[in-house]
Parts: C-alpha cells; structure tokens; sequence
C-alpha cells in the first residue's frame, strides 16, 4: 500500500485534490493518511475542530465532481474516511511534519508554495519518500503529464504534474 498524504494551502480542496482523493479511494494500494491544510489551524497552527469540519464539507461536497462517495466524519479534530483516521495538521512549513510518523509514501503538494526541487524537498526531510507538484515546476524539476509523457518517468523523489489545466487538456487535445 502507497500511503499519500495531500499538502493544503487554502482550506479547498482543489480539481488535483478532489482527482487524487478519489482515485487513491478506487483503489486498494493507496490510502490517505494524512491532510495538511493550512485552514483547518488557527494562527498559531493548532488543528481545530470547525477546521476539520470545514475540510470534511469540502471534500465531501464538490461542484465539479459532485458528492465524494466515501463516509466522511469528524471527531473533534480527527477525520475519519471510511473509517480510517487520516491525520490533520496545519502546518506552513513541511520540514517539522515528520511523515515518517505516519509513514508518508508520497506527498501530494498542492499548496503552489513548494514548486521547487529545493523547496519540495523539505516533505523528503521529514520523512516522506516522493513528492508530486500539483503546479508547475518554477526550476528544472521534471513534469509528468499522464497520457503524454507519463511513460518517461525515471524515479524521481521529486516531480510535477503539471498544471490542472494541462491535465484536463491533455486528453483533448
């Protein structure tokens, strides 16, 4: 099993977000472990429970992909989905999450802040093994865009997935 934890900036959960959540759902070698959404803290980082709350609703609730088929619930500031707790954190910065807690396989950075190989690797400090970027790399770092040059792929710790947009392209075009 790939355990994949999704980094969150803005407290919604993006089309990325929504994709990876219901593909790792479909799926018997993935489970979410854990979400850290920088809304569901207060200003010192301290998870809350109207956060947890708010991240349920939102991943629960989606106007594009419609209603996520999976038992979502809250218990004070634990989220359980389909019955298996996924830790919530609200922390800025990925170093000091220590994945390796929860073991982490893959990080899911969908934040926009960490769109570097320097800056993505501070989730490979702390513990996690590879790191997907749901935006576009600001530096080298490879980008991946599935039915185009997904087959490329060479193992990288560290690689993007281009934009939401190039992925929703991609198959039309």
């Amino acid at each position: 099993i790939v355990e994949v934890l999704i980094f969150l900036q803005a407290g919604i959960p993006s089309s990325c977000v929504q994709g990876v959540m219901r593909a790792a759902l479909e799926r018997d070698d993935l489970e979410i472990v854990g979400i850290n959404d920088l809304m569901a803290g207060d200003a010192n980082g301290n998870v809350t429970q109207k956060g947890v709350e708010y991240l349920a609703y939102m991943l629960k609730y989606d106007s594009t992909h419609g209603i996520l088929n999976a038992d979502i619930q809250v218990q004070g500031t634990k989220l359980l989905i389909n019955g298996r707790p996924v830790r919530v954190t609200a922390c800025r910065e990925p170093s000091q999450l220590r994945w390796y807690e929860i073991g982490v396989s893959v990080v899911v950075e969908a934040t926009g802040l960490f769109l570097t190989t320097e800056k993505a690797s501070a989730h490979i400090d702390a513990g996690a093994y590879k790191v997907v970027m749901t935006g576009p790399a600001k530096d080298n770092t490879q980008m991946y865009v599935m039915g185009v040059n997904h087959e490329a792929y060479n193992g990288d710790d560290i690689v993007s997935n281009a934009s939401c947009t190039t992925n929703a392209l991609a198959p039309i075009v």
